[in-house]
């Protein structure tokens, strides 16, 4: 059995500032075999990759990302989605659009540069959009679609048709454990892949190997190669997907 695929989460975040091109940087050098980063919208209508919609938390100053244009935002350290696919051409990537509205432009810059199938698309509150159904790379599950699978998985006929292709999924979710081996077994049989955020502990991203997930989403690159072994070769990622 393969190790799983480590997923960068915000990049190198817990070495580098999350969502910021040092961190993606970062990311790559350590053999991370993909990149999971958040993606809103400037005031001029830019794609920028920040997780939350204010700058206080990760940028030192106060006020809304809607708020500043793409070339403030950039002075801040928040850089442009098209400036990460410039940087990173090769290494498979999930965006999180966290404005669904954004959801359209997203798939469309995805296609300018190429990379359809290395990109896999999490939109939480927007798996009913038509972008998003009929993006042609990966999907990924919401958290809600995720619990669904996860109560269900011992009925007869895994209800798996019509979801998205990667369960993108917590450990557990309001409470109720997710991830277990029974889980991922079933995801499997249904042709689907398993993404589990986000994990830093090596016991727990051990354990998850054992059970067969196919990706980890961490913001330990460094600790999750230690632990998990080296990176893979580029060509056998199986482009966006975490297969």
């Amino acid at each position: 059995m393969s190790p799983p695929r480590v997923v960068a989460h915000r990049g190198a975040a817990a070495e580098a500032p999350e969502n910021t091109l040092e961190a993606f940087a970062l990311a790559a050098e350590l053999g991370a075999d993909g990149l999971e980063l958040d993606v809103r919208r400037s005031s001029d209508d830019r794609l920028v990759v920040i997780h939350d919609p204010t700058l206080d938390r990760t940028t030192g100053r106060t006020g809304a990302v809607s708020g500043r244009t793409a070339a403030e935002l950039e002075g801040l350290g928040v850089p442009s989605l098209e400036r990460v696919f410039d940087l990173h051409p090769d290494l498979p990537m999930t965006v999180d659009v966290k404005e669904p509205e954004a959801t359209r432009r997203v798939v469309e810059l995805i296609a300018r540069f190429g990379r359809t199938s290395e990109t896999t698309l999490y939109v939480e509150d927007g798996t009913r959009l038509p972008a998003f159904r009929g993006y042609a790379g990966s999907r990924a599950t919401s958290t809600r679609q995720a619990l669904f699978l996860a109560l269900a998985r011992w009925l007869p006929g895994f209800p798996a048709a019509g979801f998205p292709e990667v369960v993108h999924t917590p450990l557990r979710r309001a409470g109720i454990p997710v991830v277990r081996p029974g889980f991922v077994r079933a995801v499997h049989r249904s042709g689907r892949t398993v993404q589990v955020w986000t994990v830093d502990e090596p016991a727990v991203m051990l354990r998850l190997a054992e059970w067969g997930v196919d990706a980890i989403v961490t913001n330990d690159v460094r600790g999750a190669r230690a632990c998990l072994g080296g990176a893979r070769d580029r060509d056998t990622r199986g482009g966006g997907r975490t297969e």
